[in-house]
């Protein structure tokens, strides 16, 4: 076998002194010129002892200075510790130094990620998780190679495979209507979690957001509700600046919030301390009581969406109650498939029809959609002909539904818009 070439050679003379050459990636540098040959010498032993610890570097070893990477950019320190996590999860096994890396080693770790059952689920990940951890693993090693630990990044020509999927499951109306109903039953009763579950869905949080809320975050006698950062806690930062906000609260919902705040401290966890998984486990929970598809508390975020933009909100509005910047994450991530051809049916037959009255004009008239009232009717809507109050659930002298018999169309007359203020607009 062919001796390998010195990585370093020298001392040579260069003008008044002398100076080294060496290898790196494949290419021949030099140092610059030093007085004395034995100046040169000791700085030979110096360049050697350097270039062998970056080839030494263990994959460990690049790991922390990449965290020490994402602190300096001001990440926050959850999102550092999660992409950690997933780091090691791709690589794991790799017993080598970073440089030892190699294409087919890389394409090995990827293709064992898309296909290896999980230990929690019993089945392979979904293409949106392995193609996030793909991601992420090419960012660190193309960091990497920006600061000479590798020449190439031996992940690039991996690909990712499967199709990424757009938003998460949503709920019908009639669904969604069910599933509020008897989340509100089992609020009523001092089930906390039915409220959070309330909140996910007409309030339109993130779980992470929901976990987070201090009881100081409840407003104006609980009808306005601050999403905003907690510098107390480094772990309560929000995702982005444009999640924090002020909400309104729907009227059914103040007295169960204000419930759970009730002679609690302003720091403390308005629903308790919890991992930001307990929203989708009450949100799985309370669908199966409700007998409906099983969705998670992110996709009651998206449904919040889709029944405000159908409704007739703008979208930009839609857009700013839940944290983005703009609208386009909105139409294309979050509202149910159609939602965006709807919309824009809606503008043509608007232009078309300007005389036609909008949905969301008649909204605030008509008779409210209450959770758990005893006078729903198909619709969704409470029969009753007092119906436009809140209150309407809570009144022990709402007659039953056969003695009122009021058609859609007669109700729909009885609750046309006046010249007085409006009712609070239902969210569905």
């Amino acid at each position: 076998m062919d001796k390998k070439p010195p990585r370093v050679w020298g001392p040579k003379p260069h003008g008044r002194g002398y100076r080294l050459y060496f290898r790196v990636d494949g290419k021949t540098r030099a140092t610059p010129t030093v007085p004395t040959k034995e100046a040169a010498e000791k700085l030979k032993r110096a360049l050697i002892k350097e270039l062998e610890a970056q080839d030494e570097l263990s994959l460990q070893g690049a790991f922390t200075q990449y965290e020490a990477h994402l602190h300096g950019k001001g990440n926050k320190a959850q999102s550092v510790r999660g992409t950690l996590l997933r780091l090691r999860e791709f690589f794991k096994g790799h017993a080598g130094s970073l440089r030892s890396l190699s294409r087919g080693d890389c394409a090995a770790y990827y293709s064992r990620l898309v296909k290896e059952p999980r230990a929690a689920t019993g089945r392979p990940m979904a293409p949106d998780s392995h193609r996030n951890y793909l991601a992420e693993a090419k960012s660190f090693l193309r960091w990497c190679v920006g600061q000479g630990f590798l020449k190439e990044n031996p992940l690039s020509p991996v690909q990712g495979q499967g199709r990424r999927r757009r938003g998460k499951a949503q709920l019908g109306i009639d669904e969604s209507r069910k599933l509020s109903a008897v989340a509100f039953d089992r609020a009523r009763a001092g089930d906390t979690g039915a409220v959070a579950v309330l909140v996910c869905l007409h309030l339109r949080l993130r779980a992470s957001e929901l976990t987070h809320l201090r009881v100081r975050d409840l407003d104006d006698g609980g009808r306005l509700l601050w999403v905003r950062r907690h510098h107390d806690r480094e772990e309560s930062q929000l995702k982005t600046p444009a999640a924090e906000r002020g909400l309104n609260i729907p009227a059914f919902l103040q007295p169960l919030l204000l419930e759970l705040a009730a002679g609690r401290r302003g720091i403390d966890l308005l629903f308790g301390k919890h991992w930001r998984d307990w929203p989708r486990e009450q949100t799985e929970r309370l669908c199966k009581l409700a007998g409906v598809p099983r969705v998670t508390a992110h996709g009651l975020r998206g449904l919040g969406s889709t029944l405000a933009l159908v409704s007739g909100e703008d979208p930009e509005v839609v857009a700013r109650s839940l944290g983005h910047t703009n609208s386009k994450i909105t139409l294309d991530v979050y509202a149910a498939p159609g939602t965006r051809e709807h919309l824009e049916s809606e503008r043509l037959d608007k232009a078309l029809n300007p005389d036609r009255l909008n949905p969301a004009d008649l909204a605030g008239a008509l008779p409210r959609p209450i959770p758990g009232c005893k006078h729903l009717g198909t619709d969704g809507c409470c029969n009753h002909p007092d119906a436009a109050t809140p209150e309407c659930h809570l009144s022990a002298d709402c007659p039953p539904l056969d003695s009122v018999g009021l058609t859609a169309d007669k109700r729909l007359a009885m609750y046309r818009p006046s010249a007085g203020p409006k009712p609070n607009k239902p969210s569905f």
